[in-house]
């Protein structure tokens, strides 16, 4: 009985973190919306990254210090290049013609991008069967969800395709 209701506990604790995470990631889309009607992507993805970095730096020589700081900044460049100024450029330029909703909503297709990423560099992780009919449905999930033909034309498509191209 006391187990159950420590776990009870837990869940609820996660529950509420996961929430708030969600609140934090799900409004990253609304100030990118806002901030692209005065900005332009590039400049706005150069004030989130410069404002992101120094807090980085910092956890990171704290924790690693220097020397691995300073033997691993190349790779730290590469990593930081692939994994956030291009997803973040595309997402900030697909948002000038959509809304932040849709390309939230985009930008779901993450996990399912792993899934086939998975099957690339884990053999055993192969999709087959129901593995496979469960990561086309989440893809066409996310397309009904984000429109097939969201408001603006061939623009919010175009706008569309590089919040998914940010998600790959």
């Amino acid at each position: 009985p006391a187990a159950a209701s420590s776990l009870r506990a837990v869940r609820r604790q996660y529950t509420a973190l996961l929430l708030v995470l969600g609140a934090i990631w799900g409004s990253s889309y609304l100030f990118i919306k806002v901030g692209v009607r005065d900005l332009s992507p590039a400049a706005l993805i150069e004030i989130r990254l410069a404002l992101a970095a120094p807090i980085l730096v910092a956890f990171a020589w704290r924790r690693y210090g220097p020397r691995a700081l300073l033997a691993a900044w190349r790779q730290g460049l590469v990593l930081g290049v692939l994994n956030a100024a291009v997803p973040f450029m595309l997402i900030a330029w697909g948002e000038k013609t959509v809304d932040s909703g849709t390309a939230a909503v985009a930008n779901s297709s993450v996990p399912i991008f792993v899934a086939l990423r998975a099957i690339r560099f884990r053999p055993s992780g192969r999709a087959s069967g129901l593995k496979l009919v469960g990561i086309l449905l989440g893809l066409a999930g996310v397309g009904v969800l984000a429109g097939v033909h969201p408001r603006g034309g061939a623009w919010a498509v175009a706008g569309t395709l590089a919040v998914v191209l940010a998600s790959v």
